[in-house]
């Protein structure tokens, strides 16, 4: 037995190690940890060294007690969840918030000219000065002696504490043009620190989503207008998202807004909310508080994934298929006239108009049938509309193209894991750290919504378990 595996096995081994992870999820609400228990014992481990802790029962009790307890799970949580972010992550939804929401909005309140937007889950920050600093250069003039109020909350408490500073370094800025830097931040060596006018607007606490009531001061309940979540019930299990969707909407106004992250489950079933296109994604807007029902039993469980690209599905089926020992890979770049029908493909798809992307992608195939990206994008409307097979097929053509297409492994792994089968799974999420090893970290891939190598290493890790290190512990 291998160091990690008997470490692993110790764990495991602790009459109390379920009765703590059962806890951690209980408070936090990390619902992922309950599959991924080598990942939370890795955490563990590492803070039961630093405090000089042996066991799993002596370190619940000190989470159960009530002052030192609270101390110790916020230096838990530091731990557990991932703080990276950066300015106007997702443009597609700046862009809707620009040019739908914001108009909207200052339209309804003209009378009262108040704004309200919470930022749940900001983690260091740039999401909500984002929003600041999309307001003071687009609709300064119309909010002008207005009462705006930003809150962003989190649930990491050191993560909380940078976003007051409010200091970032040039890679928070990855996706936005120089002149962003240059007008809004002043730079002190290799950090920018936002100008002083967007802290006037916004103000930073500590929330956390499943424990506390949605009353954040100062901002009474139903008096947000903007709600953003994105992101964050990705984490979850559907039990806390269903709560979670009941009490946003009850936090809005009427007519309010309500932005969530591309790869989190759809909250249609909740009647108040309505979908409203926007460019390039989806929105919700609250019709009225009267139709705020109480929390209803979803048909599906939200899916344990970190990311997906735009265009986001769940997965099914897959055949492994050899890589070739050294791929020369570089991001999909298609010729232009792809390029316009793989768009025209993810916009439809946005909007959940997936019938005609599934036709689109069809004479998309049909047209380049040497070409891989039509089949990774056929595959994912496929993946939508359950036709897992086809998918499977569809995957599996476009890594034949092209041995190392990353993402189509990538998706394989998923289909894998979605599934169970765990060994499968590991084969294709190796591939990919395989193809990973051989770009430079801050490589971006356009099919992926711009995610770099480092943050797909990061998620395949998260999902990644290696067979060695299971045996001998079930």
């Amino acid at each position: 037995m291998t160091e990690s595996n008997a470490r692993l096995s110790e764990f495991l081994k602790d009459p109390d190690f379920e009765n703590l992870q059962r806890y951690i999820i209980k408070v936090t609400g990390l619902n992922y940890f309950l599959e991924k228990q080598e990942y939370l014992i890795n955490h563990l481990e590492k803070r039961f060294t630093e405090i000089g802790i042996k066991d799993c029962t002596s370190y619940l009790n000190l989470l159960t007690q009530q002052k030192q307890g609270e101390v110790e799970l916020d230096a838990l949580i530091t731990y557990l969840t991932i703080g990276e972010t950066y300015f106007f992550r997702h443009k597609e939804q700046f862009d809707s918030l620009r040019e739908i929401i914001l108009p909207a909005v200052i339209k309804k309140n003209q009378d009262i000219k108040r704004l309200r937007i919470w930022c749940a889950g900001c983690s260091t920050g740039a999401e909500p000065y984002s929003v600041a600093i999309l307001l003071k250069s687009d609709f300064s003039a119309q909010i002008a002696g207005w009462d705006v109020k930003i809150v962003g909350t989190d649930i990491n408490r050191d993560v909380l504490n940078r976003a007051n500073e409010g200091k970032y370094e040039d890679w928070s800025f990855r996706l936005t043009q120089p002149e962003l830097r240059q007008n809004n931040f002043t730079q002190n060596g290799q950090s920018w620190t936002i100008l002083r006018e967007f802290k006037q607007w916004v103000s930073f606490q500590y929330h956390n989503l499943v424990k506390q009531p949605f009353t954040l001061p100062p901002v009474p309940i139903s008096e947000y207008d903007i709600i953003f979540c994105r992101n964050v019930m990705i984490y979850f299990g559907k039990e806390v998202i269903e709560q979670l969707g009941f009490n946003f909407a009850t936090a809005l106004t009427e007519q309010g807004w309500l932005v969530i992250g591309h790869a989190e489950y759809s909250l249609e079933d909740f009647g108040c909310l309505k979908k409203v296109p926007g460019p390039g994604t989806l929105l919700y807007q609250k019709l009225s508080s009267k139709a705020v029902p109480a929390p209803v039993p979803l048909s599906q469980p939200p899916p344990a994934i970190l990311f997906q690209p735009n265009l986001v599905f769940q997965p099914s089926l897959a055949k492994q298929l050899p890589l070739v020992n050294k791929p020369s890979f570089t991001p999909q770049k298609p010729q232009p006239k792809i390029q316009e029908d793989l768009l025209k493909i993810q916009k439809l798809s946005d909007l959940g108009e997936f019938e005609a992307a599934h036709k689109q992608s069809i004479f998309l195939v049909a047209a380049n049938p040497l070409e891989p990206l039509p089949y990774f994008y056929y595959a994912l409307v496929l993946i939508h509309l359950k036709r897992d097979s086809e998918a499977e097929e569809a995957l599996n053509k476009a890594i034949y193209l092209k041995r190392d297409f990353i993402f189509a492994h990538y998706y394989l792994g998923l289909i894998q894991e979605e599934k169970g089968k765990k060994d499968s799974a590991n084969k294709h999420f190796n591939n990919v750290l395989k193809l990973l090893d051989r770009l430079s970290p801050k490589t971006r891939f356009p099919e992926g919504d711009e995610i770099t190598v480092l943050e797909l290493r990061e998620l395949v890790n998260f999902y990644l378990e290696k067979k060695s290190e299971h045996k001998g512990i079930k």
